[in-house]
């Protein structure tokens, strides 16, 4: 995103990539009904929030449409 604006709606999910020593890394994701979609990276370093492609955003409503505990976010706010 060009501007960082901070997302208002809790993330859809928060999960960890563990490496081998210290290459841990951690994300949220928003993907909306709508079709919109985002990433966070949280950590090692500061937070960046990018928007997903809509190939991207296809891919991951089609696995997460499987999964009857993860629903799509009716729409991502942002703060003003």
């Amino acid at each position: 995103m060009d501007e960082q604006k901070f997302i208002k709606t809790p993330p859809l999910l928060t999960y960890d990539l563990i490496g081998e020593g210290s290459n841990n890394k951690s994300f949220h994701l928003w993907i909306a009904e709508d079709g919109e979609g985002f990433i966070q990276s949280l950590v090692p370093k500061e937070s960046q929030t990018y928007r997903l492609e809509e190939d991207t955003i296809k891919d991951l409503t089609n696995i997460l449409e499987k999964h009857e505990n993860a629903p799509l976010l009716t729409k991502i706010e942002f703060e003003d």
